[in-house]
């Protein structure tokens, strides 16, 4: 039986794989309208990361689980051009040992008519070259023109679900079409959702029982409001195996939301089950090759159950979560009536007017840029007032590299780039925008949220209902003074010594700016002893 390390030289295997190669370079850019369909490219690097991790899951390693003697049945229910098939054929050709061909083994959809073309195309030279290696007969993979998420899949119970979704916004997708999917899986479906959600919720359509799904998809859906109940019945039903927020990675060419690598086991999931949770660097050069996505992340262990929580980010440390969560102290939002979001709408930002030009008892109209640190910068622009408001909020500016915060001492207009914190007790303004701008809590808000902030394009949290309303306040003892008012913290939030030295190195982080330096704000995530502390 002919091998394929023992048919290297022979000339049509090369030509077979420059052929192969060059179909998928070619079919790397989705046109106009594979865009306007939310079909985003994948690196073909990308491609064969996540069908390595995934597979890796049906090995015979620890926690894995093995098909046997039989290749693993492999669907992308989203296949385009055939990325993903092709990295998946690649990667099961080293376990093949008789019986059907690999190609055989895959199964892909798409809307597409072009991109299916393309991708039978691929796979018939790949099918070739399993001929050439193994001696198998031509065998044509099971490929389809449909919609993944209403039609009948090619191949029921894979083995491997993976692919990379379509992003199309909710408001983007034809009435009638948005209709049917809303009837389908509603059940998990809120908010401003988007398509890819729909994939992630046909998981039981597809997948065999101890199956592993692997999508690509944006990382918005790991914290978003819009996927809060998909995330709680994935949870639920599903085992996490692996998270990746490829934010700080160049993951993907062209202006598209920063990806997340998300590995899920058809098991049923244990609370204690530990996730392999990994933060891509700001700053890293993107997949180049496999050694760097592998490389370019700092990894560590969460369990399942936070995922379920939804408070804070899943990729915060436990160590660090048990401190947090072990503060006997009131969160901001215990000690205010509200923290919303400005106090003006979208209509009265309309009647802005330079300081010259609006009347005299007009308010300044204060945006996120006019926080500093303690003070309200002046504002050359006016916003008519509002008879019944009175100062002692705390202005904090929307998300931005560090907390800022300054307290309200006359009367002002937020616009919506401002949180405005109410507190019960109108003195303590000027006592929670001290503690918010100090380098301790400007630590907690980045080691939470760091992934997702540290994104060059968006946020994706939200900044007052996971963050601001549920961050303890914890003032310190004794007179102030804003010159010890930082150690002070550190004593009173009882900041273990084994994290004191990393907050000037965060700072020192944020000072040599996300492209400088390769230094991680967080350090290495932490782990219980003998887990996993890089990924292998």
């Amino acid at each position: 039986m002919p091998s394929p390390g023992g048919t290297a030289e022979n000339p049509d295997r090369q030509a077979l794989l420059a052929e192969i190669a060059g179909c998928l370079q070619v079919s790397g850019g989705p046109g106009p309208a594979r865009k306007s369909q939310g079909a985003v490219y994948t690196p073909a690097v990308l491609a064969a990361f996540v069908v390595e991790r995934a597979l890796a899951f049906l090995g015979d390693g620890p926690g894995a689980r093995s098909t046997g003697h039989r290749l693993p049945r492999v669907l992308d229910p989203a296949c385009g051009s055939g990325h993903f098939l092709v990295a998946a054929w690649s990667a099961i050709r080293g376990r093949w040992s008789g019986g059907p061909a690999p190609v055989a083994m895959l199964a892909g959809l798409d809307s597409d008519p072009v991109a299916v073309a393309r991708c039978a195309r691929v796979l018939e030279l790949c099918a070739r070259l399993d001929e050439i290696d193994f001696g198998c007969p031509p065998t044509v993979p099971a490929l389809g023109v449909g919609d993944a998420l209403l039609d009948d899949p090619p191949q029921a119970a894979c083995d491997l679900v993976v692919g990379n979704p379509p992003y199309v916004r909710v408001d983007r997708l034809a009435p009638a079409y948005r209709q049917r999917l809303r009837a389908k899986y509603g059940d998990v479906l809120q908010g401003k959702w988007d398509l890819y959600l729909c994939f992630l919720a046909s998981w039981e359509r597809w997948l065999a029982p101890d199956g592993i799904l692997a999508f690509v998809t944006p990382n918005q859906y790991l914290l978003g409001n819009s996927a809060a109940k998909l995330r709680r019945e994935l949870s639920q039903r599903l085992r996490i195996r692996l998270l990746l927020d490829c934010c700080g990675l160049a993951s993907f060419s062209g202006a598209i939301p920063p990806a997340a690598i998300t590995i899920f086991e058809n098991v049923v999931p244990r609370a204690d089950d530990r996730i392999q949770a990994g933060i891509g660097l700001p700053g890293s050069p993107g997949p180049s090759s496999l050694a760097s996505l592998r490389c370019d992340a700092e990894w560590g262990e969460v369990r399942q159950d936070l995922w379920q929580k939804g408070r804070w980010s899943v990729f915060a440390p436990e160590p660090f979560m048990a401190w947090l969560g072990g503060l006997d102290a009131p969160t901001l939002g215990d000690l205010c009536d509200k923290i919303g979001e400005g106090d003006t709408q979208r209509r009265e930002e309309a009647l802005i007017a330079p300081v010259e030009r609006a009347p005299s008892d007009w308010q300044p109209a204060i945006r996120g840029r006019n926080i500093a640190a303690g003070r309200i910068l002046a504002s050359g622009d006016r916003l008519p007032p509002v008879p019944t408001a009175t100062p002692g909020r705390v202005l904090i500016r929307d998300v931005a590299a560090r907390l800022v915060a300054a307290p309200e001492l006359a009367p002002v207009r937020c616009l919506r780039t401002v949180y405005c914190a109410y507190p019960r007790d109108r003195t303590l303004a000027g006592p929670i925008a001290a503690l918010l701008n100090t380098d301790l809590l400007t630590w907690i808000y980045l080691r939470l949220f760091y992934s997702s902030k540290m994104s060059p394009q968006a946020a994706n949290f939200r900044f007052q209902a996971q963050f601001l309303r549920h961050l303890p306040v914890v003032f310190p003892a004794g007179p102030p003074d804003p010159d010890r008012l930082g150690d002070r913290a550190l004593e009173a939030y009882r900041v273990p010594r084994c994290y004191r030295d990393e907050i000037p190195a965060l700072l020192a982080r944020l000072g040599a700016g996300p492209s400088q330096g390769r230094q991680t704000a967080l350090g290495p995530l932490e782990s219980a002893p003998g887990r996993i502390t890089r990924a292998p």
